[in-house]
């Protein structure tokens, strides 16, 4: 029941909680969570609940889950059907494999030499996409400005295959916030900014980008 709650950003709020679907996302979140166990307050937290259907295991990915779910403690594991899975998950053909686990919250550096703003980005899709290339891109980290998506939303995460797991993410600031000082954010004195505009002389390429800045990206 609580599961069935974490579709809608209502629910993940008022618990706390999220949940990842499919072999990617729940292999690399136990991953994490194993990695750095017990001590791991700064990195992904340990599941509260994986649901799993036997069919998981029977596909290329199911031997790198069933090796890590054998480290986590009995009672966490709850071994379900595929109907009851498929009223917990929101994708069309889930994948036999559910994790739920506190939100990750992974410490923002303050001496990020390059940061992401994303400024009212409303689909979820783009902004998973966006937290996806910054992963690949060597971003430090990303502040969510205004009326942005949740990134912990079901379509936000598909879309940023893992890379939500990977990068600390400050969520809901607004502006003030963000540059107020002392706030470890976005230090004015301290860095360049940019923001991407399709009708710019300066193309991004021209930029000295190992210079401490940040990039906002929005409508």
């Amino acid at each position: 029941k609580t599961a069935r709650t974490l579709a809608k950003r209502r629910g993940r709020e008022k618990t706390d909680l999220v949940l990842l679907e499919g072999h990617r996302l729940c292999c690399d979140a136990l991953e994490a969570a194993l990695r750095t166990a017990p001590s791991n307050s700064l990195h992904v937290p340990l599941p509260q609940t994986v649901f799993i259907d036997e069919a998981a295991f029977l596909v290329p990915e199911g031997e790198r889950l069933q090796g890590l779910l054998e480290q986590l403690p009995h009672e966490v594991v709850v071994s379900t059907t595929r109907e009851v899975l498929a009223t917990v998950t929101t994708t069309e053909t889930p994948q036999g494999c559910a994790v739920v686990l506190p939100r990750p919250e992974l410490p923002w550096d303050q001496n990020a030499k390059l940061v992401l703003v994303c400024d009212n980005i409303r689909d979820p899709g783009n902004l998973g996409t966006l937290i996806r290339s910054s992963g690949a891109a060597g971003v430090d980290g990303i502040l969510l400005i205004g009326g942005c998506a949740d990134p912990w939303s079901p379509k936000a995460l598909r879309s940023a295959m893992g890379a939500t797991l990977r990068l600390p993410i400050a969520i809901s600031l607004d502006w003030e916030t963000a540059i107020a000082s002392g706030s470890g954010f976005l230090q004015e004195e301290k860095m360049s900014f940019y923001a991407a505009d399709a009708s710019s002389a300066l193309p991004y390429y021209a930029v000295d980008w190992t210079n401490r800045s940040a990039i906002i990206v929005g409508s």
